[in-house]
């Protein structure tokens, strides 16, 4: 049986956000992100934010919840009819109706004042009709017995030899050529 809910964990930095926007630009996705930073996020703050986002299967493009937040797809660059990347063409009219998901970021950050968190989310699980993604530093402080979890993807930052050859080449394409040990250190200091 199909279920609406993932759950991607790892530490911070190793891309889980980042795939989920990736996916959701290649797909034509809205996405309608909620994170520890927007407020509470007591059971009633959850619900009145998502709105009747869980509910419909559609919805009008630029649409929120009662607090969600809509965030772009990270600046991604369309391809145009060349085959070249092009700036992003203008944003869909509001009447053009698309597909979305929902990204509940850092579920397992949870305050004092985000009582009922888990109750809500358990309840939008089971009753949307659109994917909801939680995003997670450590799957045992998520109910995952109490979720429909489809799957659940664990995310590791990349070694240390394949980040600063990545890097290395990155500043090649931009004209500047930099010590490998130098990238080495600056990467390790950051992680």
């Amino acid at each position: 049986r199909l279920a609406n809910c993932m759950i991607l964990e790892g530490p911070s930095g190793s891309g889980k956000t980042a795939s989920v926007y990736a996916c959701a630009a290649e797909l034509g996705f809205e996405v309608f992100e909620l994170y520890p930073g927007m407020g509470r996020r007591s059971g009633k703050d959850l619900t009145g934010a998502v709105g009747d986002l869980g509910r419909n299967h559609m919805v009008s493009s630029g649409g929120m919840g009662g607090g969600a937040t809509r965030r772009p797809a990270f600046g991604l660059k369309e391809k145009g009819p060349s085959g070249n990347p092009e700036t992003p063409s203008a944003p869909l009219p509001t009447s053009t109706v698309r597909q979305s998901l929902i990204l509940i970021e850092e579920a397992d950050i949870l305050y004092e004042e985000d009582k009922n968190f888990w109750g809500a989310v358990i309840d939008l699980v089971s009753d949307s009709k659109r994917p909801v993604i939680l995003t997670c530093n450590d799957k045992d402080l998520i109910p995952v017995q109490d979720l429909p979890v489809q799957r659940l993807l664990r995310f590791s930052p990349p070694e240390v030899g394949l980040t600063t050859t990545y890097l290395q080449l990155l500043a090649f394409a931009h004209g500047h050529l930099l010590d490998r040990e130098v990238l080495q250190r600056l990467y390790t200091s950051t992680s």
